[in-house]
């Protein structure tokens, strides 16, 4: 008789610390799996490397899910790294508003014939006196051939990101 209570005894004490057991690791891999969707669907750094993550990351602008895509060309060499990404946005006027307050707030200045010619886009020409641009220059070296360039045409309400590295 002892023996039978002592075995019910021993089984429920057995089944209560499996479920403790069962909870602390649930309690810890959920939250860590929900992390991980997370960082990847919130980082634009991680892949699929899109057109609206690749603006963002290389013009440092919060470009919109809305904004449509004109244009997406990323081509670059596994083994030398060098490429060019050109992206060209087309914007809605809610859109284009923000992205102008923030181009503003950052410093780009009005664009310029020379400044004009760096953006290589036979398809979609910049508009003079109506579009602003910052140019970040990576390698003091060789200006003309890696730099990154954000154009915003307020004509033609577009953004045109395109980054050059040689």
């Amino acid at each position: 008789m002892y023996i039978v209570l002592f075995n019910k005894l021993l089984n429920s004490l057995t089944e209560a610390a499996l479920l403790k057991k069962g909870k602390k690791i649930t309690l810890v891999v959920l939250p860590l799996i929900l992390i991980v969707v997370v960082l990847i669907y919130q980082n634009d750094h991680l892949p699929p490397r899109t057109a609206h993550r690749a603006g963002r990351v290389i013009s440092h602008l919060p470009i919109p899910s809305s904004a449509k895509v004109l244009l997406f060309e990323d081509e670059w060499q596994g083994f030398t790294g060098d490429g060019h990404t050109k992206i060209v946005f087309g914007l809605n006027k809610e859109d284009f508003a923000q992205l102008y307050d923030q181009c503003v707030k950052r410093g780009y200045k009005l664009l310029t014939k020379s400044i004009a010619n760096k953006v290589p886009y036979p398809g979609y020409p910049v508009t003079l006196g109506k579009s602003i641009y910052k140019v970040v220059q990576q390698n003091a070296h060789h200006p003309d051939i890696d730099y990154i360039i954000v154009v915003l045409d307020e004509e033609k309400q577009q953004l045109i990101v395109y980054n050059i590295m040689i």
